[in-house]
């Protein structure tokens, strides 16, 4: 069904006008959608363009599959589809003579943005919507316990027990260091 849903999903898109388009690839939302809609390899070959932060040479892009007739296949499927959905756009070459291809500009930056701090509504902060967390533990507590943890570990590599200590007991006796350690 989920997969019925994003071919539903990449079908519709790639019937809309040039100018709908622009418009919903500059939402994270659409953006999130798409790339988790988008075959594997389509879905790398768009981070790898956003990435980019402009245009690649064709030569460069047609290049990464490796060089197996079936990778040569699965490529030119996912170019084909990302070219369908006006996703990867061919502009031209600026003086080097080579073909460059481009992400869309706006659904580059909505990706990397949303990918960065997620979709709008998701990044607000949990506790201003629920309150400060009564188990969260600060930056303090963890240094000291994870030092207390690395001092434990030590002393048993640099002085082991005479003999195995069984796990039953181990983790007792680990409680008990534990709260030693918090008193």
């Amino acid at each position: 069904p989920a997969m019925v849903a994003a071919d539903a999903l990449v079908q519709y898109l790639s019937s809309l006008p040039p100018v709908n388009l622009d418009r919903l690839y500059a939402d994270s939302w659409v953006c999130h959608a798409l790339l988790r809609a988008l075959p594997p390899l389509a879905r790398l070959y768009v981070v790898r363009l956003a990435a980019a932060h402009g245009s690649l040479p064709k030569a460069l892009v047609d290049s990464w599959p490796a060089r197996v007739r079936e990778a040569a296949k699965r490529h030119e499927e996912s170019m084909q589809q990302l070219h369908l959905l006006r996703l990867v756009h061919r502009v031209p070459a600026a003086g080097s003579g080579q073909e460059q291809l481009r992400l869309h500009e706006a659904f580059g930056a909505a990706m990397l943005d949303s990918l960065g701090q997620g979709p709008p509504g998701l990044a607000d902060d949990a506790s201003a919507r629920h309150g400060k967390d009564k188990n969260m533990v600060g930056a303090d507590e963890l240094e000291r316990m994870g030092a207390a943890k690395w001092e434990r570990l030590m002393s048993r590599v640099i002085s082991p027990p005479d003999r195995p200590i069984p796990l039953a007991i181990a983790s007792q006796i680990e409680a008990a260091e534990a709260a030693e350690g918090s008193a």
